[in-house]
């Protein structure tokens, strides 16, 4: 069952960064809607009801629906992976746990240091034409980690990709419009204050270190098989 994900903190914990009503309403009202209609569009094609993570990885291949119900439900399996995961990544200023000396290393040896990670994820995300998401994540075949842009609500594990996300940022308008208007450097620049640090290196962990692979399931949640 595709159901909205409740938060761990409240929606005025990430204030000043982010305000009350833009968690509230992106909680309510943007999640909610990629869930909604995910699931009428499931319903309306009669496709049969499945995980989550099946139509993240399998929206574009499904031929029983023309191009265009492909692409909604694309879309639509996106919102609720990517928003999944992102409220998670982020926590109330000064409560996430320090960072992993394992994703530290990893981050060092990828980037040279954590600051030049961070310019670059800024500049990526700064320089994002139009709406989408920005991840630091690991790549395999590299044995490190990168930073990478998707648009709109493509995740970063959709078809064949083998990039598993550590941390992502939603550079959508409605993540941060009723704050800092245009000003979307400057609230890329202040999210690292309530960037979960904890969740991202037990992330890191799991997936890269264990071997194991991330599972956001139909109801928001995070499991590690």
């Amino acid at each position: 069952m595709l159901t909205l994900p409740a938060l761990e903190y409240p929606y005025d914990a990430l204030e000043p960064v982010i305000d009350e009503e833009t968690m509230r309403i992106h909680h309510t009202k943007h999640h909610q809607a990629y869930i909604t209609n995910l699931q009428n569009v499931i319903e309306s094609n009669n496709l049969e009801e499945s995980e989550l993570m099946h139509y993240v990885k399998n929206s574009r291949g499904i031929k029983s629906v023309r191009t265009s119900i492909r692409k909604s439900i694309a879309n639509f399996a996106g919102g609720h992976y990517n928003h999944s995961l992102f409220w998670k990544m982020m926590c109330p200023s000064g409560k996430s746990k320090p960072i992993s000396r394992a994703l530290g290393e990893m981050i060092n040896k990828s980037f040279g240091s954590h600051k030049s990670m961070v310019d670059q994820f800024n500049e990526s995300a700064a320089a994002l034409f139009g709406s989408g998401w920005v991840w630091l994540c690991y790549r395999p075949e590299e044995d490190g980690l990168v930073v990478r842009k998707t648009y709109n609500q493509d995740t970063i594990c959709m078809s064949n990709s083998r990039m598993i996300p550590i941390l992502g940022l939603d550079v959508w308008e409605h993540a941060y419009y009723l704050k800092y208007k245009s000003s979307r450097i400057e609230y890329i620049r202040s999210w690292w204050t309530v960037v979960n640090w904890g969740f991202a290196s037990d992330l890191f962990e799991q997936t890269v270190l264990n071997g194991k692979k991330m599972i956001v399931e139909s109801n928001g949640s995070i499991k590690f098989v």
